[in-house]
């Protein structure tokens, strides 16, 4: 459920972002709580928690968004829920990438998306925007082909970023698009100098 959640597969963009920015204070303070959500964002990176009790049952749960990692706690108890919520912390901790998400001095990930998918679409993609090991897996022919599988769908139109994570020091941009009718995902893969390393596309 959780990493349905934060992949966009339970909610739209503009429903995830509703539940996920804190509600503010007359004054501007924030609440730490959007829609249904506990939102931290003050230390290394997002985590989104949610809490449930009954009479002799407590539970827990948290995700960090950028590791697309969860935590789940479950106590036949109702008297545990302190120590329940300090292991919690604490486990959430352990999955915390250090430092979030890697910075990348380059275009926006939308933007970065955008172009990668249009030049694809069009058969004309600048290898200068790729890692070394993507450019060469993009031969003339693979170009060619993913233009005429891309191109016989249609427009590509509406690109969102939906989420963003770390992996193996790059950060991971979830994308969501329209080529046509159809709908579609993409995870994009660039390191901090901006290169694309990879990007793979599914079919919704």
């Amino acid at each position: 459920w959780d990493l349905a959640l934060v992949g966009g597969r339970v909610l739209s963009p503009e429903s995830y972002r509703t539940m996920t920015t804190p509600r503010r204070l007359a004054d501007g303070r924030s609440t730490g709580y959007g829609c249904g959500e506990g939102v931290n964002d003050r230390g290394d990176a997002l985590v989104l928690t949610h809490t449930g009790a009954v009479s002799g049952f407590v539970a827990w749960n948290a995700v960090v968004p950028a590791s697309r990692s969860a935590v789940v706690l479950l106590a036949n108890s109702d008297v545990v829920y302190n120590p329940l919520e300090r292991l919690g912390r604490t486990l959430v901790g352990m999955l915390t990438p250090p430092g979030g998400v890697p910075a990348v001095t380059a275009a926006a990930p939308v933007e970065a998306a955008r172009a990668f998918l249009q030049s694809l679409q069009a058969g004309t993609v600048d290898g200068s925007t790729l890692g070394a090991d993507f450019d060469a897996f993009l031969t003339p022919e693979m170009v060619r082909r993913a233009q005429g599988s891309l191109s016989s769908l249609g427009p590509i139109a509406n690109v969102q970023v939906t989420g963003m994570y770390e992996r193996g020091g790059m950060q991971v941009a979830v994308i969501r698009f329209q080529i046509g009718s159809e709908n579609a995902r993409a995870l994009m893969y660039r390191t901090p100098d901006g290169k694309i390393q990879e990007l793979l596309i599914f079919r919704e």
